[in-house]
């Protein structure tokens, strides 16, 4: 399939309209896959044969041409064929460890950059700039204490693109390197309640580095999954025997099989097992009910969603 790539200038009604058929072929190539994922066997063939099927059930799908629709079923298709193709090659992201951002099943690790801590100081100073020339029921507030909190919010903003543009980067760097990249499904809502590593938590940016390895996974024809948490730090890669740990024992040592290994790497290859046992079943994502290479996300350069694909998948 040769696709040419063109840019246009039209009216308002014809960007809409062709919006319009990028969004159908969005669903057909998600309808597609997920008729894939509910029928074992599924093959080129009867994925193209179920878009006929699509634009019988779905008015909106049949008004674009049938070309169209067998391009989105050869898509979704090419995505199946080339995570199987290279399946051997697969990076693992922990990211339930406060030492560093992250660990994969190479052995790599990621330190974390700790934008907040570094500048927590100036931003405590800045704060109390700020607060010092506060007046208790004045209306409106000095000149001078709005001069503070506007520097004090382009502190917090400096820190906040600071861990925007790193896990940009790192995600990048993780989805280029690799065809399928399993991860935990942290609750992180509910972990930063924890008063004691909250603050580490929040200045880690684990949220906002799953959002863009799942744009770039989605952009760039990747397989995100992402897998339960439960017990990857503590059961035993080798023989899956449970080792309990505390968060301060960095080292798994398995008194069953003997394996020793760092707690974080240990994870990742326990994450790596889940993610390979569960590709082609739905989980728990970011965009919600499917992962980003099978949802029609376009995120603009500062990562806000532009559009996503209609419920009625």
């Amino acid at each position: 399939m040769i696709v040419f790539e063109f840019k246009v200038k039209a009216k308002p009604t014809q960007y809409a309209a062709i919006d319009e058929a990028i969004q159908t072929s969005q669903f057909v190539r998600n309808k597609c896959l997920r008729y894939w994922m509910d029928n074992e066997g599924a093959s080129k063939y009867d994925l193209n044969k179920y878009c006929s099927v699509l634009a019988k059930e779905f008015s909106f799908a049949s008004e674009l041409n049938s070309q169209a629709r067998q391009a989105s079923a050869e898509r979704a298709w090419t995505a199946i064929s080339r995570f199987y193709e290279n399946c051997r090659k697969v990076e693992t992201r922990h990211g339930a460890s406060l030492q560093g951002f992250l660990a994969d099943s190479n052995g790599h690790t990621e330190e974390s950059p700790k934008f907040y801590r570094k500048s927590e100081r100036q931003l405590n100073r800045a704060n109390r700039k700020k607060s010092k020339k506060y007046r208790k029921g004045a209306k409106p507030q000095s000149r001078n204490y709005h001069k503070a909190r506007k520097r004090y919010a382009r502190k917090h903003l400096r820190v906040s693109r600071q861990r925007k543009e790193y896990c940009k980067r790192v995600a990048y760097s993780v989805i280029q390197s690799n065809d399928l990249v399993a991860y935990e499904d942290l609750n992180v809502k509910g972990l930063v309640k924890n008063r004691h590593l909250s603050k580490s938590i929040s200045d880690a940016g684990w949220s906002m580095f799953r959002q863009w390895l799942e744009y770039f996974g989605h952009k760039y024809g990747k397989v995100t999954v992402a897998v339960p948490p439960h017990y990857t730090s503590q059961d035993c890669p080798k023989c899956h025997d449970r080792v309990k740990k505390s968060l301060s024992q960095r080292t798994h040592v398995c008194g069953n099989c003997g394996y020793v290994e760092d707690r974080d790497i240990a994870a990742s290859l326990n994450i790596l097992q889940k993610g390979l046992s569960t590709v082609g079943h739905t989980g728990t994502y970011a965009w919600g009910d499917l992962p980003s290479w099978a949802v029609g996300a376009i995120l603009s350069s500062n990562g806000k969603s532009k559009n996503q694909e209609s419920p009625l998948l």
